[in-house]
């Protein structure tokens, strides 16, 4: 699970597990980062907020 305290910051739980199930997805399907945002149409800095489960409301 991803360490919510070494942000800084509060993350939702929700944010989290969701985060982690992304991630758990693209490795299982042998993607980076990179390709699976492209794959998925999402903009680079988006998938780096989607990864760190960090809310930007």
């Amino acid at each position: 699970m991803v360490d919510a305290i070494n942000s800084g910051k509060k993350k939702a739980p929700e944010l989290v597990l969701f985060g982690e199930s992304v991630r758990r997805y693209r490795k299982e399907r042998g993607y980076s980062q990179e390709a699976f945002g492209d794959a998925c149409g999402i903009d680079r800095s988006y998938r780096g907020v989607v990864s760190s489960a960090v809310s930007t409301t």
